[in-house]
């Protein structure tokens, strides 16, 4: 999303991470660059712009996000 208005850097990464979306089981996702204020991924089953989702890194615990955009399977 170059251009957009960051409030950090995003460190590019490799990784793959459990998502989790309200009422669907839990899901891994490959994340590609991640801030404090988040992170690009690929999903499997698109949510949409709004919705609450948790992310899990191994070995920490569960962060609540928001769908900020959707550019084909990454949001």
């Amino acid at each position: 999303m170059s251009g957009s208005r960051r409030k950090s850097e995003r460190v590019a990464l490799s990784a793959e991470v459990t998502f989790r979306r309200a009422g669907v089981s839990s899901y891994r996702v490959k994340v590609y660059d991640a801030s404090p204020e988040g992170c690009r991924a690929e999903f499997v089953e698109r949510p949409g712009i709004g919705e609450v989702i948790w992310v899990k890194f191994d070995g920490l615990d569960a962060l609540e996000a928001k769908v900020r955009w959707i550019v084909g399977f990454e949001v």
